[in-house]
This record gives structure tokens, sequence and C-alpha cells, in this order.
């Protein structure tokens, strides 16, 4: 669990970081407030959702002690969340490396 909480934490930075940048590329400056907040929204809707399905996954699969359905589910979720984050970097700007 120690080093899960560990690994989560130095990708989670990167992932919630990248989030205004690639919004203010794709949509612009003078739009960015608009498309921020309704990223935003969609992130407290995943944030809402998520604790609720975490505890149904530890008390189903877990019962109660064993975390890994719940790794797995947060890393899928963060997974998911980072392919699209870099597809809409990938559809700005082709080379993976640019800064946004």
């Amino acid at each position: 669990m120690f080093v899960f909480s560990i690994a989560y934490g130095l990708c989670c930075g990167a992932y919630l970081s990248s989030t205004v940048s690639v919004s203010a590329a794709i949509a612009g400056l003078d739009r960015l407030g608009s498309v921020t907040g309704i990223l935003y929204a969609g992130m407290a809707i995943g944030s809402t959702i998520g604790s609720p399905t975490s505890g149904a996954i530890l008390d189903t699969i877990g019962h109660g002690t064993d975390y890994m359905g719940v790794i797995i589910w947060s890393g899928t979720v963060m997974l998911i969340g980072s392919v699209i984050q870099f597809g809409m970097k990938f559809a700005t700007n082709r080379n993976p490396f640019a800064k946004v």
C-alpha cells in the first residue's frame, strides 16, 4: 500500500498539472476560463463518484481488507484519463515532446 501511495502521488501531479496547459493550447487563452471550468466540473463528478465506487469495490471484492481491486480501479481510471489527455495534446501538436 505504501509503494502504491507513493507511485500514485508522483503520477497524479503530472496528470492534474497538464490540464490547464493542454486546455490553453487547444481552446486558446480567450476561452481558457470557460474550458477550465467545464473540465474541473467533469473532474468533480469523477471525484464524487470515485470514492463510493472504491468503497463498494473494497467491500465486495476485498472484503474490507484487500485493496488490490481498488488499486486496479484507480490505476485504470487514471490511465484512461492520461490517454485522453495525451490524445488531446497529440491532436494539437504531433511532436509528443513539444511544449504545449
